[in-house]
């Protein structure tokens, strides 16, 4: 496989997951580039797409916390790469975006009136989201173990 058909299978799949195809392939691009730091330039001739499209991408993967754009001495122009904690930071955002909709449901559960509405999927829901939030959290906990484990056996040889 070469770089253009991995960025435009993370295209679709980005696309598939409702972002546009062009923010999946930057996410590719971004994913291998070397060097990792990549001016809008580098990317619209990487990918061979246009500028205004890498722009419009750019800025809502730059919004999404997905990427970041960094200005860097002696360089005239920015540059994106991917965040470090690109995959932490995914995890984090579906912890919050969780609470959020298990708050909504927990709050229309305890202002809809019962004798009105059948609130059975409603609780399920709750229910769900708890665990969920439950799970992503071990989840996070998990991987920060893991991570702290990599860098204790890496510092230690």
């Amino acid at each position: 496989m070469n770089a253009k058909t991995f960025s435009e299978e993370m295209g679709l799949f980005y696309e598939s997951q409702g972002l546009t195809r062009m923010t999946g392939r930057i996410i590719g691009w971004l994913l291998i580039s070397d060097p990792p730091e990549q001016t809008m330039d580098e990317i619209v001739k990487g990918l061979k797409v246009s500028k205004s499209s890498v722009s419009s991408a750019t800025s809502l993967l730059t919004k999404l916390d997905m990427i970041e754009r960094k200005s860097i001495p002696g360089k005239r122009k920015d540059v994106y790469l991917i965040k470090y904690n690109q995959a932490e930071s995914i995890l984090t955002r579906n912890i919050q975006v969780t609470k959020e909709y298990k708050n909504l449901v927990e709050n229309g559960l305890k202002s809809l009136d019962r004798k009105q509405f059948r609130l059975t999927r409603l609780e399920e829901l709750d229910e769900l989201l708890e665990f969920i939030e439950i799970g992503l959290i071990d989840l996070l906990n998990k991987w920060h173990s893991k991570k702290n484990m990599v860098n204790i056996v890496e510092n230690s040889g």
